[in-house]
């Protein structure tokens, strides 16, 4: 069983800090406006990634830039993506010899190094703005939004558990087996 967390109060006579509440950010949370000039379904994709980092407390309005790139590339992506799906990723090209002759040659398609730039470029905005796993927790929150706080929000997880936890029955002997000494010292 996990052990008991310290009220907030004892933290706060001990001088610790409790791990489970947010901590402070220097950056206010804004949305960016909506860049003009880009295709209706890249402004769906914008407003999408900025849905997402709005409920991950990560937007802020520096990131319209990288946004609109974002938003830009997804839609060439799309384009060329319909393309390969129409034509094949191999397709067959005309070409006429130094003689004048006209011969076919089957190469790739001209669509997929489109396809392919697209993708690692999205790959590096989606890095960029926190959005995989490996990168997720090195992006700061932004501030906690007006009218709550990180004291209210770890005193109603903090009691949140405690009810889930009355629910539920003792586990009769616990498996010592199981415990990772490593994270225990």
């Amino acid at each position: 069983m996990p052990r008991e967390r310290k009220p907030l109060s004892e933290h706060a006579l001990q001088g610790t800090k409790p791990e489970y509440v947010v901590p402070e950010s220097t950056h206010p949370p804004s949305r960016p406006r909506y860049p003009k000039g880009i295709s209706p379904e890249a402004k769906r994709t914008y407003k999408r990634l900025c849905y997402i980092l709005e409920k991950r407390r990560n937007l802020t309005e520096g990131d319209c830039e990288l946004l609109r790139l974002y938003a830009v590339a997804y839609d060439r992506h799309a384009k060329a993506a319909s393309k390969l799906a129409a034509e094949g990723e191999i397709r067959s090209y005309e070409r006429e010899s130094k003689s004048g002759e006209i011969y076919s040659v089957d190469k790739e398609n001209l669509w997929l190094p489109v396809l392919t730039n697209a993708e690692k470029f999205m790959r590096g905005c989606l890095s960029d703005l926190g959005l995989n796993p490996l990168n997720r927790s090195k992006i700061k929150q932004t501030e906690v939004p007006k009218g709550s706080s990180p004291e209210n929000d770890a005193e109603e997880a903090l009691i949140s558990r405690e009810a889930s936890t009355a629910q539920r029955e003792p586990e009769s002997d616990p498996d010592l087996d199981a415990i990772d000494l490593s994270r225990v010292m």
